[in-house]
């Protein structure tokens, strides 16, 4: 099937929480607890894994950037 002309990049992105598990950032224990956070509490992934220390705001910047297929600065 090819893709419609509503296709877009998104088509392609990977869910955060596998690519960083995929990229040595977080384990699934990791993963898990910030997900069972989001879901009691509402919220981004990325900034409740940086709020429970699990990653630093660096490196999840990183990792959003690979995901979204952009580059960083410092």
């Amino acid at each position: 099937m090819t893709p419609g002309p509503l296709s877009s990049k998104n088509d392609r992105i990977r869910r955060l929480g596998e690519l960083l598990i995929e990229l040595g950032a977080i384990n699934d224990r990791q993963l898990n607890a910030a997900l069972n956070e989001q879901r009691k509490w509402g919220g981004r992934l990325g900034a409740i894994l940086v709020e429970m220390g699990f990653l630093e705001e660096k490196t999840m910047t990183q990792v959003l950037a690979k995901q979204l297929g952009l580059s960083t600065v410092d």
